[in-house]
C-alpha cells in the first residue's frame, strides 16, 4: 500500500474509536449537532412534511 492509503486507514481508525467511545456512553442529551443532522437529512431526501411534522 501507498502512503494516501495508510493515511486513511490510519483516520478511519480513530474515526471508529470515536464512534465505539460514543457507543459507550449512554446519555439522554440531544445535543443541537444531532438535531441539526438529523434535519439535514431529511433536508437532502425531501422529507420536508416530516420536518413540518417535528
Amino acid at each position: 500500500m501507498n502512503d494516501i492509503h495508510f493515511a486513511l486507514a490510519e483516520e478511519l481508525e480513530k474515526l471508529a474509536a470515536v464512534y465505539r467511545a460514543k457507543s459507550q456512553i449512554k446519555t439522554d442529551e440531544i445535543s443541537i449537532q444531532d438535531i441539526n443532522f438529523v434535519l439535514s437529512e431529511k433536508m437532502k431526501k425531501g422529507k420536508i412534511s416530516a420536518i413540518k411534522a417535528l
